[in-house]
Order: C-alpha cells, then sequence, then structure tokens
C-alpha cells in the first residue's frame, strides 16, 4: 500500500492575504483550548509531535510517524485496521492557509494564521470534487476506491497545535489510474503549483513512509505507529475550529469573512436591523414575565404537534427557528460548508432573542428548535466518525449555554425509537431526505448516534427527556407534568 500526500504552495487568487500549502486539507491555528475551556490536557503520545487520523467505517484510526531507529533494531509488527490492510494504496491529500504576519518558521513559511472559513469552502469544494471523481467511470473509481476524511493534529516549535482536515483515496485493486486522478486534481485547483508526494508503503508487517525524493532509504524511512485515541477529539480543541456557536459576535464574524456572497450580505443586513448594538442579555433575561419554553429533537419525533398543543394551552406565541426574516436564505446556506452554515442558525437564534423577550412581557413563548439544535448537529459532524465514544467528555465546554444569549425556562427534548421514526417520515412521504437525515437513516447510524448524545449531553439547561413514542395526549400530558414540576405551569 503507498499513501502519497499531495502538497503545493501558492497564493490564492481569490484571497491574497492567504497562502495554501499541503493541497486540499484545511489546517487552523489551535493556541491551546481558549479561555473559559474546562479542558486544557494534551493527550498527544510525548515520542511524536504530530497525530494522524484516518476516518474509516470501522471508526478512526490514530497514528505517529516515527524514525525506524528510534522503534528499536528487532523490527516490530503493528496492527493496522481491516481497512487499511486490504487497500493496494491510499492517496492523501491536504491543504492550509498562512498569512504573512512577519513571523518564520522553521520550514521557511509564515506561521500560521488561517481564515477558518476560506479554508473550509476550500476542503468542501475538494471533497465535493473528489465525491465525484469517486463515481466517475472515467476514472474507475466507483469499486475501486473510497474517499475518506483524514485528521492531522501537528505541533510547531512555538508550542501550538495546528488541526487539519483532508483526504484520502482508499484504493481496492491494482490498476488505479493514479495520473489520471492526479491530473484531474492539478485541473481542478490549477491556482496551485509545486506539487510533490510522499510515499507511505505497506511492508506486511508495517506501513513504511519513505521521503518526498520517493527513493527508498532505510536510514530515513519511518513507520506508521498506531497511538490511543486522543482524549479530546482535536476538532474539540479550539472554539475557533468548530461550527458550535457561544457568542453573537463570532457568528457576525464568521460570516464577514464570506461577505462577498450575497446570501451572507443579506443576512448581516437584516440582522444590524433586527439586533441592537450593545444589546444586554441580562436586560433581556429580566423582561421576561412568562416561560419561554423551548421543543428539540430529530425530524418526526412529534416536535411540531407538541408544539401547538403546548401553544394552545399556554395561550401562547409560537416561533420558530431560523425566523421568518432571515428562513428564505436557509436553502442557499445549507449548502454551503458546515461552519459558515451553523454561522447562519446561530445568527438567527440572536435575531429572534430580542423578539422572544418582548413577546414573554405579556404571554409564554413555545418555540420549535433553538441553540442546542443548532449546536448538537454540528457536534455531531464535527466528530467525524465512530460512535459516541468520541464526543468531547460531559463537562467539555461545548455543551454549554452561549452567555450572551437567551435562556429557556425550560427545554423538552423528545426521544422515539428508530423504527418508530422511521415510519413516520414513511408516511410523510419525503421525496427528498437532508444529507444529516440520510445519515441518520441507516439501522446502526453512528451519526444518529452521536447527535443524540451530544443533545443529552447538553447544559445550564440540561434538556428534559420526553419518551415522543406513545399517543399524542400521553406525549402531551408528560410534557405539561414536567413543566408542572419545574412550576412553569399552574
Amino acid at each position: 500500500m503507498i499513501l502519497r500526500i499531495l502538497r503545493s504552495t501558492h497564493w490564492l487568487k481569490d484571497f491574497p492575504k492567504l497562502r495554501i500549502s499541503c493541497i486540499f486539507q484545511l489546517q487552523h491555528k489551535m493556541a491551546g483550548t481558549q479561555a473559559g475551556s474546562d479542558n486544557n490536557t494534551k493527550d498527544s503520545p510525548e515520542e511524536s509531535n504530530n497525530i494522524f487520523c484516518f476516518e474509516l467505517k470501522g471508526g478512526p484510526f490514530y497514528f505517529t510517524v516515527q524514525n525506524a531507529s528510534e522503534i528499536g533494531s528487532k523490527r516490530q509488527k503493528f496492527h493496522y485496521p481491516q481497512e487499511l490492510q486490504n487497500c493496494k494504496e491510499v492517496l492523501g491529500m491536504s491543504s492550509f492557509a498562512v498569512s504573512t504576519d512577519g513571523k518564520n518558521t522553521t520550514n521557511g513559511l509564515h506561521s500560521i494564521k488561517s481564515s477558518v472559513v476560506h479554508n473550509m469552502i476550500r476542503h468542501y469544494s475538494m471533497r465535493d470534487r473528489l465525491k465525484t471523481m469517486e463515481n466517475n467511470s472515467s476514472f474507475l473509481m466507483d469499486k475501486r476506491c473510497t474517499v475518506i476524511p483524514t485528521l492531522t493534529l501537528d505541533k510547531n516549535v512555538e508550542g501550538d497545535d495546528r488541526f487539519c482536515r483532508g483526504f484520502a483515496i482508499l484504493v481496492n485493486e491494482k490498476g488505479f489510474p493514479e495520473d489520471s486522478v492526479k491530473d484531474a486534481v492539478k485541473e481542478g485547483i490549477a491556482e496551485f503549483d509545486c506539487l510533490s508526494f510522499n510515499r507511505f508503503v505497506n511492508e506486511g508487517d508495517q506501513i513504511v513512509h519513505h521521503p518526498d525524493t520517493g527513493v527508498d532509504n532505510e536510514e530515513t524511512s519511518s513507520v506508521v505507529v498506531p497511538v490511543p485515541r486522543p482524549h479530546i477529539h482535536p476538532a474539540f480543541l479550539d472554539r475557533e475550529t468548530i461550527g458550535v456557536f457561544h457568542s453573537y459576535e463570532r457568528s457576525v464574524r464568521i460570516l464577514n469573512e464570506c461577505k462577498h456572497l450575497p446570501e451572507v450580505q443579506e443576512s448581516l443586513r437584516i440582522a444590524a436591523e433586527h439586533i441592537e448594538k450593545d444589546f444586554s442579555i441580562q436586560d433581556y433575561q429580566q423582561q421576561m414575565k412568562h416561560p419561554f419554553i423551548v421543543l428539540e429533537g430529530l425530524d418526526a419525533t412529534g416536535k411540531s404537534t407538541l408544539v401547538e398543543k403546548l401553544g394552545q394551552t399556554l395561550n401562547s406565541v409560537v416561533m420558530r427557528t431560523p425566523p421568518d426574516c432571515v428562513r428564505h436564505l436557509r436553502e442557499k446556506f445549507d449548502a454551503h460548508p458546515e461552519i459558515l452554515r451553523r454561522a447562519y442558525y446561530s445568527l438567527g437564534n440572536y435575531i429572534v432573542a430580542k423578539q422572544i423577550a418582548e413577546e414573554c412581557q405579556t404571554r409564554a413563548v413555545v418555540m420549535d428548535r433553538f441553540w442546542q439544535s443548532t449546536a448538537a448537529y454540528a457536534i455531531a459532524h464535527e466528530s467525524g466518525c465512530g460512535d459516541k465514544s468520541v464526543l468531547p467528555p460531559n463537562e467539555h465546554w461545548v455543551y454549554a449555554w452561549p452567555e450572551d444569549l437567551i435562556k429557556p425556562s425550560a427545554i423538552l427534548f423528545l426521544t422515539v425509537n428508530e423504527d418508530i421514526r422511521d415510519e413516520r417520515l414513511t408516511e410523510r412521504n419525503m421525496t427528498k431526505l437532508t444529507h444529516e437525515e440520510q445519515l441518520m437513516r441507516s439501522k446502526k447510524s453512528e451519526f444518529r448516534e452521536r447527535l443524540l448524545e451530544a443533545y443529552v449531553r447538553m447544559r445550564d439547561p440540561a434538556p428534559i427527556i420526553i419518551d415522543a413514542s406513545k399517543s399524542k395526549v400521553e406525549v402531551a400530558e408528560e410534557a405539561m407534568e414536567a413543566l408542572r414540576r419545574r412550576k412553569l405551569l399552574p
């Protein structure tokens, strides 16, 4: 098996302040966990500065690369996932952006100061191109290969962690048209130059890396060594690297990075019309004299039905996110990379916050989804692959409610058996499923498992679990009883 990692450096035409190297892989500067984080520990192995990960169907495979001489004179046999043992070769692709801030690193480039959004757009664009190639018979990629995500956690000489996303192509048969794929990749990224490759060769008991020259040299070869999974998934080491938003300021800042997009311009204009420049969340919260109740849950769990029932019972106003003033932009943002998409949903939460505070002065508000929905889906996506064990631990900052967002009096989280939910979706005769719903329709959907667990781990306020597999009357009664216990209903 050969793993070739494609690299490049060139100035981006679209974003002149950015420079790209290591094509296709997103890299962010990470100065450890930011202030307010509950987790500052690093779980990287002491013997290596870098951790790599292949996000495989069987779960994430973490490894490092060590000089063969450091492993010992006796050749060791390492255990590699079956998916890697079966494939003939792997083509790995990566990229990250740097800015010219005047500080040179040891590799001659300037220190990393990445634009998360710009990199993510490049990342998703290349992912879509690779997926198209994967299904294009002219490249013989339909059954011979699989495109998988990759991660890199790199520590530079200054001690900062760089989290990187990328892709690899697992090739399952001989005769893979490597040159054709490489030419197609180059054509799709014509603004790059200086292409080079690294080789990782399967020698049976070991996968051995050789330098960029492609010349096998035992003195300079290194070995792929499996390492334990980090305690914290690399994506969740820093608030700036994920699509979970804990402030209005960051939502606007991320959107501003793509202000050339008409939908972004419109969303920011609408937000400026609805959100006071120096709004006070404390003032909003103090204005609320009646309950603000949020219903969360997957599609087809009965949220809409219960929202309407509670609205009638409480004589309340029923609201939904995204709010009507930006809802017409939803389809456009859903086609964008995860971080830009979640920034839009986050902006909608802040737009509706003032309206909630005003309504709660005279009557209750019942909301169909709010911040926890936006966060849970982002967490499930960012954690990549594997079951719920890959999620950040319960005490992690990612599950905490934003300090500058109006807080509900109670959050009801509706759960239902997946067979029942599937029947309800079938009855709806939905001809076009969202990408997320497609991920969840599998009987053993690990995405669904991560999503549901992310919901449950939310805190301050923690969701109240409601069994929605019962009749509509029973579900409504259980929900109202939960609200009575919290003295939100008479």
